[in-house]
């Protein structure tokens, strides 16, 4: 699959990447911890009486009713349109998809800085069980990785010594072997 990943151009796995960040936002990205249940206080009813016969009220006593039981919040996972993993999936999606069409040194920057927020926020879920949100976010980072770096064959092709019968559909257009 990673090799068939890496065939693709350039633009497509950075669009598949904006894709997979916008299907993110259903993933679970965050927990909250559950709540503890408690039980109400309790309370004394007084009891009356009424006499069929005199029609007199008389008061007997009382009784203890006690309190309920409120239960608690389980542990719940928010997804990710519900937490904060949102601020970085969407512009993360749209700075993907814009560099996918336009490639110029702000949308590379924009890329860059995207890519780190979503490892740290995959790197967030991970440390907090979230599967889920961690692999995709995992996903996304190397996705964008083997554009904007390339592996380890592009990096030892040079621009100036190749052919243009050669290079590839996206070749890399700097010399850091970028697809940018």
């Amino acid at each position: 699959a990673a090799r068939a990943l890496g065939r693709l151009p350039g633009p497509t796995r950075l669009l598949l990447a904006a894709g997979l960040c916008v299907v993110a936002l259903g993933l679970d990205w965050r927990l909250a911890p559950g709540t503890q249940g408690y039980l109400t206080t309790g309370y004394y009813v007084p009891t009356t009486y009424t006499s069929g016969i005199t029609g007199e009220t008389e008061y007997t006593g009382s009784i203890y009713q006690a309190g309920t039981y409120v239960p608690g919040l389980p542990d719940a996972a928010w997804r990710g349109y519900e937490s904060d993993a949102r601020a970085v999936l969407v512009p993360a999606a749209v700075a993907l998809a814009l560099a996918s069409r336009r490639r110029t040194r702000a949308t590379r920057r924009a890329v860059v800085v995207a890519t780190v927020a979503v490892a740290v926020i995959a790197l967030r879920a991970g440390a907090q069980g979230q599967t889920t949100g961690a692999i995709a976010g995992a996903i996304v980072v190397g996705l964008v990785a083997s554009v904007l770096w390339g592996g380890p064959a592009r990096a030892r092709r040079s621009p100036t010594t190749a052919t243009p019968q050669s290079l590839p559909a996206d070749a890399p257009t700097t010399p850091l072997g970028s697809a940018f």
